[in-house]
Parts: C-alpha cells; structure tokens; sequence
C-alpha cells in the first residue's frame, strides 16, 4: 500500500502535465448557435387577448383557447388526502365569478371576450381564497359588460 506521501506526489505529478498539456489557444467551449431575441425566448404569457383569439380564426373561446394556449386546459394529476392520485382540470371564472368547468368555454362566443388569464393553484387560491376550486388551476374570462 502506498504511503500518503507517495499519493500526494502521484497528485502533483498528474496536475502538472495537465499543466504542461493545456494550450490557451484551443477553446474547448462547444460553439453554440447565437441567442435570440429577447422577444422570441419569453415564455408563454398566462394572458390571452382578445385580439390573439380574433386572429387565430375560431368562433368559439374554447377553441381559441385549446389552439392558442393548449397549457391552460391541460389536465393535472394530484394527490388527494386519502393518498390517491386524482385527475382535476382548470376551474373557469366569468368575470371573476366561480361558473364551473372546462365546458363553459363552449358556451362563450369569442366576440364577447376582454381577455382570458390563466391561474395557476396557488396563485387562484390567493386571488379567491383557499375555499376556491383552483386545485387544477383557474381560468378567468374576462367579458364584455351588458349596457
């Protein structure tokens, strides 16, 4: 067995021809492709607007929203107090009021929309308390108001 002394020294010896190896002049960094523009790295905004659902060409908000945001409707699995795994979907608010599941997108008609913002759990339960039914996320369709 060697000695400490001895594994030291071998330590030593292995660095400097490492050392005695390098070459400045040799880049060993892979080359990349350049970077973006900022505007086509930023991540999918939580905000859909009224505009981008015109122009995707649907009549209905669901559809608008399964083409333009497919993440918004996407359904989570998540473990229940009794330790077992359970599908839950979005939640969807009218105007800030709780009106039931993903189906209600069906019957909004695109001409009415404002805006549609996409919650996720724990930012729904801050914006309409821990009683919310945001476990999936919630989805606020903001309309426009009846004269």
């Amino acid at each position: 067995m060697k000695s400490k002394a001895a594994w030291v020294s071998a330590a030593i010896l292995a660095c400097a021809a490492c050392a005695a190896a390098y070459d400045p002049s040799i880049d060993p960094s892979p080359q990349l492709p350049p970077v973006k523009e900022a505007e086509s790295v930023r991540p999918r905004s939580e905000l859909l607007t009224a505009s981008e659902l015109v122009q995707s060409g649907t009549r209905w908000t669901s559809e608008g929203v399964r083409r333009l945001r497919p993440e918004y409707v996407r359904a989570t699995m998540i473990l229940n107090p009794n330790n077992e795994v359970v599908r839950v979907t979005p939640s969807v608010f009218l105007n800030g009021v709780y009106t039931g599941g993903l189906e209600i997108l069906d019957l909004i008609p695109l001409e009415s929309v404002v805006e549609v913002r996409f919650y996720r759990p724990s930012r729904g339960y801050d914006v309409w308390g821990l009683s919310c039914r945001c476990s999936g996320g919630a989805i606020d369709v903001k309309t426009k108001r009846q004269q």
